[in-house]
């Protein structure tokens, strides 16, 4: 009788033993797939940035010398003839594109638009601002409809994406003719 309930009681803790055996073998098995899918999530935006940043890198290389705009934070106090030397442009340019009083001489820590390279605005403009940021389905010419500008301007203002095309995310600058 002893021999009877000590095997009860034996295989009934191989069952128990055996149940908690199978959920912790689930439990570990749905961690592990779930930590897997993360891990596979993480390399891919690792990937992704890092192709990204090269196309970037070779992509600014590439269009270094042509003339394109910025926008920038100018420090409070900065002298714009200290801009407009550091990207080869004038002090006037600077002002024209931004609206800025004769009188302005210095940055006030608000974001200018920076035609680098532009030494004279003709025909004389202004840009929208914020800058338009394109969606990446969009043309030149279709911005240039919706805005109503000559597709000619949209096209010496943004020369990169003229000869590129505009990708999603790309600062589109849009002129307001005086």
């Amino acid at each position: 009788m002893r021999f009877r309930i000590f095997l009860r009681n034996f295989l009934l803790l191989i069952l128990v033993s055996a149940l908690f055996a199978g959920v912790a073998f689930a439990i570990t098995y749905n961690d592990r797939q779930g930590n897997l899918a993360i891990t596979y999530d993480n390399n891919t935006r690792i990937v992704r940035t890092a192709i990204r940043l090269a196309l970037n890198d070779a992509t600014r290389t590439m269009e270094a010398g042509i003339p394109h705009f910025r926008y920038l934070v100018i420090e409070e106090g900065k002298p714009l003839i200290d801009v407009a030397v550091e990207y080869n442009t004038t002090i006037d340019v600077i002002r024209m594109a931004n609206r800025l009083l004769p009188t302005v001489d210095s940055g006030s820590g608000v974001r200018l638009i920076i035609p680098q390279n532009v030494q004279v605005l003709s025909p004389p403009r202004t840009y929208r601002t914020p800058v338009y940021v394109a969606n990446g389905t969009e043309t030149l010419e279709q911005l240039a409809a919706q805005f109503d500008v000559p597709v000619e301007i949209l096209q010496e203002d943004n020369p990169i994406l003229d000869q590129r095309g505009i990708i999603a995310g790309d600062l589109v600058f849009v002129a307001q003719l005086i």
